[in-house]
């Protein structure tokens, strides 16, 4: 059975903006903060992440490494790796609390991701004017927190947002940023290219899409 990855695609866009619907109802219902930089839940079923979460864990627990992007084409994977990266056990253990998580967009700007992280430490911050005042009180926010490890995950960055990124570089012991985009920005630092699932993990994740409530490889053998 041959499977047209672009129908996998195509199912998995249609999957998200249903995510995103009800994700939007559910705040406007329940009052939920919508700046908060919480870290989202993890996807009912994942297939064929494992190996590639271990070798990122390998790569930003290295002490030389600042900056971790994963870059890949779209519906790879990129943000549901990065979820699984902060619901990881060895990844809380390190940083605890302080997995802050943002999903950058095109029109997203430096002083609405900096508000959102002063939000999220429920912090007042003085009246932010320009980008550097915002970029300053961040850095000084970050370094009264001592000796605590930070990692902040920005994710779907945009090539417009790359100045974002050197902006929220700071030279502070056990700060971490990791990134997901359909760019390389290789001069920020390491980087991990996602490839496509192999065909495999492709039939199987496409029997989970087609067949919700059943067991995703128990379906495809049945389908061989």
């Amino acid at each position: 059975m041959s499977l047209n990855r672009r129908s996998l695609f195509e199912i998995y866009a249609l999957r998200d903006k249903m995510d995103q619907v009800l994700t939007s109802v559910t705040k406007q219902t329940s009052g939920l903060v919508s700046d908060s930089c919480s870290v989202p839940g993890m996807p009912d079923v994942i297939i064929g992440l494992d190996s590639h979460l271990q070798n990122l864990k390998q790569i930003l627990l290295k002490d030389d490494t600042h900056v971790l992007t994963i870059s890949a084409p779209g519906r790879c994977g990129k943000t549901t790796l990065a979820k699984m990266l902060c619901h990881d056990n060895e990844i809380k253990d390190i940083f605890g609390d302080n997995i802050l998580y943002l999903t950058v967009s095109r029109t997203t700007s430096l002083k609405t991701i900096i508000q959102k992280l002063f939000s999220h430490f429920n912090v007042n911050a003085c009246e932010l004017e320009t980008n550097e005042d915002a970029k300053n009180q961040l850095e000084n926010m970050f370094r009264k927190m001592g000796s605590k490890n930070i990692l902040l995950v920005l994710d779907d960055v945009w090539s417009e947002s790359e100045s974002i990124i050197q902006d929220l570089k700071f030279t502070i012991p056990g700060y971490k940023i990791f990134i997901t985009s359909r760019f390389s920005f290789s001069r920020f630092g390491s980087k991990y290219e996602l490839n496509l699932l192999n065909d495999q993990d492709a039939k199987t994740l496409f029997c989970y899409s087609a067949f919700h409530n059943t067991n995703p490889r128990l379906t495809f053998q049945m389908m061989l």
